[in-house]
């Protein structure tokens, strides 16, 4: 007989409790403490070192010693170069633009590849010898009191320049611009101004002294009251306009030169040579024309010839009188 079996009773196994597993706690960590770092000091080590190429820009040189320094290709942009001592020392393709330059000492140094650009002062200076830039861009700058004998300035654009009471003994400012300058009081023996335009320019008691024009100048407007011209070579020069009142051209050579509209009150012609001179409109009072030259000089339309003073003259027929105009020796004008 079948015995039955009973199956086995199933036990309960219950599920192992899910415990929660507490989260990390967060420890802020501390960032590290800045620590402040002071930057470098500037030290003055580029302002310490000449020669070639240095840069030198902005820095304080001024009165230093650089005669025959070697500064070729060297940055002086901005420098203070006031009263420094450049003589004999080489600037070929350096840079001194926007200087200070006021007393300084270039004598014997070629500027010709050199940034001169935005300088405005050059009063005091000693600029004895330099060869500035072709075309150099100096306009309104200020040459006050310095000495540029025998320097080069040639085609240079000087406009409303101020070269008052300097030196411009044997200067060569061919095809200059010098409309507007002031060059009174100024020292201009012997000076090269062939092409050079001084239209408009104060020339007031400057000595043109012996000065040869090899292409002339252009004086219309000028301001040259007691400007001397002794002996100067000024043929075929145009003063029309110009205010040349007690200015002297005594023994200098005016053949053809223009003087429509000027003002020659006691103006000096004394032994000038006139011949072909045109004084249309002039106003000659008191001025000398003792022993002058006036042949074939024409004087339509001036006025106070009466007061003119005519002693040995050669007036403009050619006749010598002691009064042309009295005489009605001077062509276009009548007693």
């Amino acid at each position: 007989t079948s015995t039955h079996t009973a199956s086995p009773t199933a036990t309960y196994t219950p599920l192992p409790t899910n415990t929660p597993t507490p989260l990390p706690t967060m420890t802020p960590t501390p960032l590290p403490t800045s620590t402040h770092t002071p930057l470098p000091t500037s030290t003055p080590f580029p302002c310490l070192h000449f020669g070639p190429g240095v840069d030198l820009n902005r820095c304080d040189l001024s009165d230093k010693d650089f005669r025959g320094f070697d500064f070729s290709g060297a940055n002086l942009a901005y420098a203070n170069l006031r009263g420094v001592n450049f003589k004999d020392a080489v600037l070929t393709n350096a840079t001194i633009a926007g200087a200070s330059v006021e007393g300084i000492n270039l004598t014997n140094v070629d500027l010709s590849t050199t940034d001169i650009a935005g300088i405005t002062s050059f009063n005091k200076a000693s600029l004895i010898n330099v060869v500035f830039p072709m075309g150099a861009q100096l306009a309104n700058a200020t040459f006050t009191d310095a000495d540029l004998s025998r320097s080069s300035i040639v085609g240079a654009n000087l406009e409303n320049v101020d070269f008052s009471r300097a030196t411009l003994y044997r200067t060569d400012l061919t095809r200059a611009n010098l409309n507007g300058a002031d060059l009174r009081r100024t020292e201009l023996d012997d000076i090269v101004l062939d092409g050079a335009n001084q239209q408009g320019a104060n020339l007031a008691g400057a000595d043109f002294g012996e000065v040869d024009f090899d292409i002339n100048p252009i004086f219309k407007d000028a301001d040259l009251r007691n400007a001397s011209f002794f002996k100067a070579v000024l043929n075929n020069v145009d003063f029309s306009g110009a205010d040349l009142e007690e200015a002297s051209f005594s023994r200098a050579k005016l053949k053809g030169a223009m003087f429509a509209n000027t003002d020659l009150n006691e103006a000096n012609m004394k032994d000038a040579d006139l011949t072909n001179a045109i004084f249309h409109g002039a106003d000659i009072e008191d001025a000398n024309f003792s022993e002058a030259n006036l042949t074939n000089a024409n004087f339509a339309g001036a006025i106070n010839a009466d007061s003119a003073k005519f002693q040995d003259t050669t007036c403009s027929d050619g006749t010598v009188s002691d009064n042309c105009y009295l005489d009605g020796r001077l062509h276009g004008v009548r007693p």
